[in-house]
């Protein structure tokens, strides 16, 4: 191979690989026939959409059918449309054709349809050095079924690599498609016979007709689809003729002889002049002439056309053809069985289809009565289309039907009986031509063909007026015949066999039939002695038994007694569906329900389903109660459809609802409850009808039906005639009550328990005066029907009134007044008393307080805690028993006390809450926190909590900070100091500044500002001219976008200084056991308090003491927990010394005990055992043992010797100084003998190398050896006698405890075995 060639296959291997892993070279001859996959041909996909070559199924591809019924390879550039460009390539594997000494040829089926010679084909032979172009083609050849069958040379391009490729172009405009299929290359003696043409001569010859000349041909016929090798061979010499007779003698071998009106399939081959024949071309397919046939004669085209024939015009391709059970490439079927169709949907504008459909010739010359033509038929009008039925009456064709409009539907066929009666003659033939006038349009399919001699006007219309569970009503129009015979049996049934009633006349009404059955009824027309005509079948389906009511279904277990009837051309119709629906894609409640769905029929499809209950006797209804219909349902409105909802009376059916818009939602239904009463009978039905309106829509979901009804009505509608303060009067309209019961209690009681509520039984009127009410109190009422001899009806309520208010609440309710100790309290009232109340919170009752009466619209108030806060409330007393309800809570705070200095203000404390903010401008108010807003100043200065001023949004706001009143007149001078912060922020600065007044009602004059930043905790020590009794300070923070102002420690004092409150030292920590600890320490003022928690808790956060004295044993701490101790002296309510620690403890160091404890048995003595509690954990003081036998030990490690075998549970209890701990252990199999079998001795044990074992009765026994692990090491299987000793070898074991398993018919046995 030249490198040139090396270089191309090299480069053809990368490209055609992009898509599938390339074969290796295959040998001649090669096929690929395409059925389940590509096989070793690679595609490229080129242009610019992703449609290419496909292999298809049979009809299953996209182009709408498939070349010989198998499987294929297509491509389809419909997908792509104009403006898209497909450049497709399917490519074979290297084939190795370098030894060929005849003929090589190329083979392949195919169907090229073209649009307008836009899109194009070719096929090409790679030579080694370039591609070859051996066929090409632009305009449409082959068709589905019937492939054009290419032969071609290609001898010239034969080498060891050789390759075809087949290439789609589309050139980007709207195309079509190319199907390929059996593929061949192979190497024969002389060419196949090509382009070779049969006709049939008569019904048992035929002549084919050759293109090239063969001294003989070879040739195989048989059934169209037969496999070569089974069917009637031989050979004939041409006679130096083109044109070739066959008969069935000329067949050496035949089991299916050329008869009448039957299709074949041929295949032909050429004698070669060397000797031998070419491979064999074909199937070529031809039809045999039927004979004249006479009368009745039927074709229900399940086995292909018969002896109908077709004649194809126009500018397509398409025409009739057969087509299975579930259609051809129209979608569907007329009855479920194969039928024939004409399809113009492939053909497409532009193309022009004239398609005649011709029957036999048939002899109706004898005919003396009427002579009918019948068919069935399902033609989809696509708009400029049309179709004729016409008969050839011996010199003419005469139209006897035409339309250029939709009739019928799959699954519906329209049926067509036409007279034809005045064109009986001898050579009698029908056909149907069906014209698409060049345009899009859809199909025609038939069925049933029929032509038959009738001897009078058969009846018409067979339908059922009624059917119910165990009868129906039968009607008809009835033609000429003298009478009727209904023959009826289990659908199914053959006509002969059922049972016939006559009929006179029509309708018919049969009885005696079992519900919820399945029926075929036939109308037979009897015209003397013999029967014309057969309408049918009628499949019916009987209804259930008359249910009763109350009556219900919710579709879980299927559609139960209900019946669906389809209507409209179009087989979709009501189906039971499951959980998440079937084509509707939900349900409406999270189980199966009934749905009917248009969306598949689409436009100009008609849908007119029904879905009918069974019958229900409703009879007990009919004079009294009242009858409601209940469903849930989802309608999904589109177009012209509708949906409607009717009742059948006993006589017509009367419609109670009608949809024409949305109803509900997927998992959010409409429920309907609609009063049927008036429609109440024997046998009521309900029927759910949907109509699709003819257009696109969507469809209708039905679950939860019942019809259920109570004997006596339900009241509606109370009203109030008058309300007073203790009474209602009130009425109610009635349904058919004679009495009424009322039921009546507080708003919101439990109706019909009877347990709050009160009832008033048989009132005689529709109104009532209710009395001894309480006033402003709202009620609930309920009403219920009563009628004589029925029962009782719904309870109707709850209907809520309220009386009338008798005494009023008092209002304007005012505190003034409020001192330290006191304040005054007054409000607006209209009665001659009032009881007011004082209580602590707001959400305190007012019953809780201290309570008063006064005579007048005000008290006052006196002994209060100073800084406290309190709410009142107060209600007017109207008469003895009659109180308004409370006016309030109206709430205060007491002003503080005066404190006296020195004073320390560390914001720790109660006093905190005697300051007052005092806002200047904006709305920020100084509040109690940690540190600043951010920047350096994080903590307090002491303690765990300092006084902050601070905005997020910028200001300036301004906020005075005012103490609560100091009484400085016992200092000699007085000394103000304080710790503070200001820290910038990015420029901004925050101000304090800081003022004094002489008394709370005298102006504030300054004393100090510092607008600077201070980003450090700084004290101030600032002289105040004055030592009034009433002296107050204001910290006025300016906010201005700056870091907080924090103060912390105000302390009011002589100048440098008094001792207020010292820390307290030398704090120590002994003794801590599980849950105490003992703490001392050196205190200054006698007084101290303790917060403590977990270690590193936040102080603040923790538990407290009361106030207490060192030394003091800290109590309920938990085991083997550390914590954080904090000790602070207490000099008062408004001086703490700063708080001193943390100082650590840490309970319990060890834990609690924590048992554990093994085992081990002594390898002299199987009795004895050693425990082992080394492993536990927590302070142990003390380790005690029950062995399980009633002998104790005590120690961590402990042995025992049992006295006998047994299952012992053993248990450790471990003590310590915060508890113990009990655990246990069972040992199941302390002794030698654990099962013992009778008469069975082991000896001896211990043993050094051979061990015994007697056996007192025999049988098969199997026997294992386990070491202390329960590894196998050994194991034995015997059959033993009687009274045997068996010997086991144990030697090259290590010492040691093993366990001997023993196992028969008999029992078990084990031991324990020392091996020593």
């Amino acid at each position: 191979m030249t490198l040139q060639k090396l270089l191309t296959y090299g480069l053809l291997l990368l490209v055609t690989a992009t898509t599938y892993g390339q074969c290796p070279p295959q040998s001649l001859p090669f096929t690929e026939n395409f059925n389940s996959s590509v096989g070793c041909f690679t595609i490229t996909d080129g242009g610019t959409t992703t449609d290419t070559w496909v292999q298809a199924a049979s009809g299953a591809g996209t182009a709408g059918g498939d070349i010989d019924g198998t499987g294929f390879m297509e491509v389809d550039s419909d997908a792509a449309g104009s403006g898209n460009t497909l450049d497709e390539t399917l490519s074979s594997p290297y084939i190795n054709a370098a030894n060929v000494t005849g003929t090589l040829f190329l083979e392949f089926d195919h169907f090229f349809r073209s649009l307008n010679a836009n899109d194009s084909v070719w096929v090409e032979v790679w030579d080694s050095i370039a591609w070859q172009r051996v066929y090409s083609t632009n305009s449409t050849v082959g068709a589905f079924g019937s492939p054009d069958q290419q032969q071609i040379d290609i001898t010239a391009y034969a080498h060891d690599s050789l390759q075809i490729r087949f290439r789609y172009v589309d050139n980007g405009t709207w195309a079509w498609y190319w199907l390929v299929d059996n593929f061949k290359v192979e190497s024969v003696l002389c060419p196949n016979p090509a382009a070779v043409t049969v006709s049939a001569n008569s019904a048992t010859s035929i002549t084919v007709n050759l293109s090239t000349l063969a001294d003989t041909i070879a040739f195989e016929w048989g059934p169209v689809g037969f496999t070569q090798g089974t069917g009637c061979a031989g050979t004939k010499a041409t006679m130096g003729s083109l044109n070739v007779g066959l008969s069935n003698a000329d067949a050496s071998t035949c089991v299916n002889p050329i008869g009448p009106g039957t299709c074949y399939d041929i295949y032909i081959a050429n004698a070669c002049p060397g000797g031998g024949y070419s491979g064999y071309s074909g199937p070529y397919t031809f039809c045999t002439p039927c004979t004249t046939v006479n009368l009745p004669y039927s074709n229900n085209f399940n086995a292909g056309l018969g002896c109908f024939t077709v004649v194809d015009g126009g500018t397509s391709p398409d025409t009739w053809r057969a087509a299975p059970a579930g259609g051809g490439s129209s979608g569907g079927d007329l009855d479920g069985s194969a039928h024939i169709e004409v399809d113009s949907d492939d053909a497409g504008s532009g193309e022009t289809l004239v398609e005649t459909l011709y029957s036999p010739i048939i002899d109706a010359s004898g005919v003396t009565g009427s002579l009918i033509l019948e068919f069935d038929q399902y033609y989809r009008n696509g708009g400029s289309d049309a179709i004729d039925v016409e008969v050839y009456d011996g010199t003419n064709w005469i139209n006897v039907y035409n339309s250029g409009s939709s009739v019928g539907g799959f699954g519906n066929p329209d049926h067509q009986y036409i007279d034809i009666s005045t064109y009986a003659n001898a050579t009698l033939q029908v056909r149907f031509v069906y014209d698409d006038n060049g345009v899009w349009a859809w199909y025609w399919l038939l069925d049933n063909f029929r032509v038959q001699e009738v001897l009078c006007n058969p009846s018409s219309n067979f339908l059922a007026n009624y059917v119910g569970s165990d009868s129906v009503n039968l009607g008809w129009t009835a033609g000429t015949a003298t009478s009727q015979v209904v023959e009826y049996g289990l659908a199914g049934f053959s006509v002969g066999t059922g049972t016939l009633i006559i009929a006179n006349s029509s309708p018919l009404g049969i009885n005696g039939l079992n519900p919820s059955t399945n029926y075929d009824f036939y109308l037979l027309d009897s015209c003397g002695s013999s029967v014309s005509d057969t309408l049918g079948p009628l499949n019916l389906s009987t209804a259930c038994l008359a249910v009763s009511l109350p009556y219900s279904e919710n579709f879980d277990n299927g559609q139960g007694c209900f019946t669906v009837t389809d209507g409209g051309t179009s087989t979709d119709t009501w189906v039971h569906a499951p959980i998440g629906g079937l084509t509707s894609g939900g349900d409406l409640d999270g189980t199966p329900f009934m749905e009917v769905d248009s969306d598949a029929a689409g436009s100009g499809e008609t849908l007119v389903e029904t879905l009918n209950s069974p019958i229900m006797d409703a009879s007990a209804y009919m004079t009294a109660g009242s009858l409601s219909l209940i469903f849930d349902q989802y309608y999904n409105h589109l177009g012209a459809g509708s949906a409607s909802v009717e009742v059948f009376d006993g006589s017509v059916w009367t419609q109670v609802a009608s949809f024409t818009s949305d109803m509900g939602a997927f998992s959010a239904p409409d429920s309907q409850n609609i009063d049927i009463t008036p429609y109440a009978n024997a046998n009521l039905q309900v029927r759910f009808v949907y109509d699709d309106g003819g257009s696109w829509a969507w469809y209708w979901l039905i679950d939860n039906f019942k019809v259920e009804g109570q004997p006596c009505g339900a009241v509606s509608n109370i009203d109030t005639n008058s309300v007073g303060t203790n009474n209602v009067n009130f009425n109610w309209t009635s349904a058919n009550g004679s009495l009424w019961n009322i039921n009546w209690g507080p708003a919101g009681f439990r109706q019909g328990t009877g347990v709050t509520g009160s009832y008033v039984r048989g009132v005689s009127a529709s109104n009532y005066n209710l009395t001894g009410l309480q006033a402003a109190t709202c009620y609930d009422i309920y009403v219920q029907d009563t009628c004589a001899g029925i029962g009782n009806g719904d309870w109707f309520g709850p209907y809520t009134v309220c009386t009338d208010i008798s005494c009023f609440d008092p209002t304007n309710l005012t505190i003034g007044a409020i001192t330290s100790s006191s304040a005054s309290f007054s409000w607006v009232g209209f009665a001659n008393s009032f009881q007011y109340s004082i209580v602590n919170t707001p959400s305190a009752a007012p019953s809780t307080g201290t309570l008063g009466i006064s005579n007048n619209l005000n008290t006052n108030f006196s002994s209060l805690s100073s800084a406290s806060s309190y709410c009142v409330y107060v209600r007017s007393i109207c008469a003895p028993g009659d109180t308004s309800a409370w006016a309030g809570p109206l709430c205060f705070n007491t002003t503080c006390l005066t404190f006296t200095a020195p004073f320390l203000e560390d914001f720790e404390g109660a006093s905190t809450s005697c300051w007052q903010n005092d806002i200047v401008t904006g709305s920020k108010l100084w509040s109690i926190g940690v540190g600043s807003s951010g920047g350096t100043i994080t903590t307090p200065y002491a303690g765990s909590q300092n006084a902050v001023f601070t905005s997020s949004s910028g200001g300036p706001y301004v906020t005075r900070f005012v103490t609560p009143v100091i009484d400085a007149s016992g200092l000699s001078s007085t000394e103000l100091s304080f710790w503070y912060g200001q820290e910038s922020w990015a420029g901004d600065q925050n101000t304090l500044t800081v003022y004094y007044r002489s008394s709370p009602s005298a102006s504030w004059i300054q004393l100090w500002t510092d607008a600077n930043s201070v980003s450090v905790w700084t004290q101030a020590v600032i002289a105040v001219p004055s030592n009034s009794a009433t002296l107050q300070f204001a910290f006025e923070g300016s906010d201005d976008w700056g870091r907080a102002n924090v103060l912390d420690d105000v302390r009011i004092d002589v100048p440098g200084g008094s001792v207020i409150c010292p820390q307290v030292s030398n704090v120590a920590v002994s003794n801590e056991s599980c849950s105490t600890a003992r703490l001392s320490w050196t205190s200054v003022t006698g007084g101290s308090i303790i917060e403590y928690g977990p270690a590193g808790f936040t102080q603040g956060m923790g538990s407290f003491t009361a106030a207490i004295t060192s030394p003091f044993t800290l109590t309920g701490l938990s085991p083997n927990t550390a914590y954080d101790i904090y000790i602070a002296d207490t000099c008062g309510l408004q001086d703490t010394g700063d708080y001193v620690g943390p100082t650590p403890i840490i309970t319990n160091l060890n834990g609690l005990p924590s048992g554990s404890f093994n085992y081990s048995v002594s390898s002299s003595n199987i009795l004895d055992y050693s425990f082992d509690a080394s492993a536990s954990t927590g302070t142990i003081t003390n380790y005690s043992w029950n062995f399980g036998d009633g002998n104790v030990g005590a120690g961590a490690n402990v042995t025992h010797i049992y006295a006998a075998g047994g299952s012992y549970t053993v248990t450790l209890i471990t003590s310590g100084d915060c508890g113990n701990d009990t655990t246990f252990q069972t040992i199941t199999d302390v002794s030698t003998n654990e099962f013992a079998l009778a008469g069975l001795a082991l000896y001896p044990n211990p043993v050094a190398d051979k061990l015994f074992l007697h056996v007192a009765e025999g049988g098969s026994y199997s026997i294992q050896l386990n070491d202390a692990s329960g590894r196998v090491v050994r194991m034995w299987n015997k059959a033993v006698n009687s009274g045997e000793v068996l010997e086991f070898d144990v030697q090259g074991l290590r010492k040691g405890l093993y366990i001997i398993s023993v196992a028969s018919n008999k029992g078990s046995y084990r031991e324990r075995v020392l091996i020593d």
